[in-house]
């Protein structure tokens, strides 16, 4: 997992040293992974470092990751 978390920084630093983040202040985002990923089986494992990947890329662009699940829940909103 050390690993993944320092290839996933230095892909996030390349991008910002390439100007190629987009500028994300003050933009929520709740990431829905979709039945695609739930048929492609993947382990918790993987999920766990997709979602730390995202998580670390949208906050350098300025973003806030509220959630990241394979169902939209908490959209924000007053319940009606």
């Amino acid at each position: 997992m050390v690993q993944l978390c320092a290839i996933s920084a230095g892909v996030v630093e390349g991008e910002r040293q390439a100007g190629r983040l987009p500028h994300l202040g003050g933009i929520s985002i709740w990431f829905v992974t979709g039945p695609s990923v739930q048929s492609a089986k993947f382990t918790s494992s993987k999920l766990l470092r997709l979602e730390a990947f995202w998580r670390k890329y949208i906050q350098a662009c300025g973003g806030d990751l509220k959630a990241f699940s394979p169902v939209l829940v908490n959209f924000g909103g007053d319940g009606h």
